[in-house]
């Protein structure tokens, strides 16, 4: 039987979500066997233990809040999200909306102040680090706190970054089934992505800080069981030495009056 060409798309999108399916799975057992300490979502299960139904809060980098964007929002008073992409304006989790970058947070909300005010795999993105967390500092209530989820700088991708030309690294990302397309990868810059990094901004602006990292199962490998092995059997024992090979990397940013 001749499929027509509708027909054959939806052949070919299911194929697709049972590839999907079958790298999630992978993962997933990989996790529970070597990583089963490992919190999943542990940015969003500190910050709900922070954020209470009296708080305001602000998320940077909201997106459309569909498909697979994040659908993760703790019960707050108000949440107002900004996304550079104008579908931030159809997001349903948001109380209020605004299409612009992360610098001009403070120019264009005049009328509000937060007690929150995050992100998760933004960081990560930004190339001017002290702008990006001067402009939140203003926007704080007071003893507010900054609340940032992003990647270690010396975890393997984001040392190899700085060294593999886009093109490849865009092929990468979709042949090792990281579960992303090339379309989803952004500019990366890491520098909000050590703890030095953190301390030196904070000894500029006078502000205290705390960091929390965990590992992770490696999900850019989860095409490849075999990938995935060797990869934790090099890593496992390092990263007990070196916990900055940690992939997770979740900064917290409060002023010395909050201490």
């Amino acid at each position: 039987m001749q499929l027509q060409k509708g027909q054959t798309g939806i052949v070919r999108r299911g194929m697709e979500n049972d590839e999907l399916q079958s790298r999630e799975k992978k993962l997933r057992a990989i996790r529970n066997i070597f990583f089963r300490s490992s919190v999943e979502d542990l940015w969003f299960d500190i910050l709900k233990g922070m954020v209470n139904e009296n708080h305001d809060v602000l998320e940077i980098g909201s997106g459309s809040g569909k498909g697979k964007q994040n659908k993760l929002y703790p019960s707050a008073n108000k949440i107002v999200g900004i996304d550079l992409d104008e579908r931030v304006l159809q997001n349903p989790y948001l109380d209020k909306a605004y299409c612009i970058n992360a610098y001009k947070i403070s120019d264009v909300i005049t009328d509000a102040k937060f007690d929150f005010i995050y992100s998760h795999m933004v960081a990560e993105h930004i190339d001017d680090a002290k702008k990006f967390i001067t402009c939140q500092v203003d926007l704080l209530k007071d003893g507010g706190v900054l609340f940032h989820s992003t990647v270690s700088n010396y975890y393997w991708t984001s040392i190899i970054n700085d060294f593999v030309p886009v093109s490849i690294k865009n092929y990468l990302i979709k042949s090792l089934g990281s579960g992303r397309t090339a379309d989803d990868v952004f500019p990366a810059h890491y520098l909000l992505n050590s703890e030095s990094d953190i301390r030196k901004i904070c000894d500029d602006l006078n502000l205290l800080y705390e960091i929390t990292r965990q590992d992770e199962p490696p999900g850019y490998l989860r095409r490849s069981y075999a990938l995935m092995l060797i990869y934790t059997a090099i890593h496992k024992p390092l990263q007990f030495i070196f916990p900055s090979l940690r992939p997770t990397f979740i900064f917290k940013i409060f002023s010395t009056s909050h201490a």
